[in-house]
């Protein structure tokens, strides 16, 4: 009996790892096989320190108007008050499945330049390079 349990038990873990190797392709829309970003937030870093951000709960981004063009690949990032371009942090909002080539790192930087970012699609099919230039009032 436990010969017959533990034969049926190694013939139903084969059947399943067998099944678990099929490679599946996953056909992804072409409405949604996009590369682009749809939002942009702004961080100023702490008085402190460079490497801190403005302590708060939570913490907030600093007030912005953003224009995307999704066109022209750019994004123009409009702060309402007047801030150190050399001191800030950008978190990208991007499109669903897609991966940031080159990010920011999620450090402080300085954004006194443009800057470039590289934005690839699910099925890595569209490869995007967008513009990111902030304007501090």
């Amino acid at each position: 009996m436990n010969k017959k349990i533990l034969k049926y038990g190694f013939l139903l873990l084969i059947c399943a790892l067998t099944g678990c190797m099929e490679k599946v392709e996953i056909e992804i829309p072409e409405d949604y096989d996009a590369a682009l970003i749809t939002g942009v937030n702004v961080y100023r870093a702490s008085k402190e320190g460079d490497s801190e951000f403005v302590k708060g709960d939570p913490v907030k981004p600093l007030t912005s108007t953003v224009e995307i063009d999704n066109e022209m690949k750019t994004v123009i990032t409009r702060l309402t008050t007047e801030e150190d371009l050399t001191k800030l942090k950008v978190s990208l909002t991007i499109s669903s499945g897609a991966t940031i080539i080159n990010s920011f790192g999620g450090q402080i930087q300085d954004f006194s330049q443009v800057r470039t970012v590289e934005i690839e699609s699910p099925s890595k099919k569209v490869k995007n390079t967008w513009t990111i230039e902030i304007i501090s009032q």
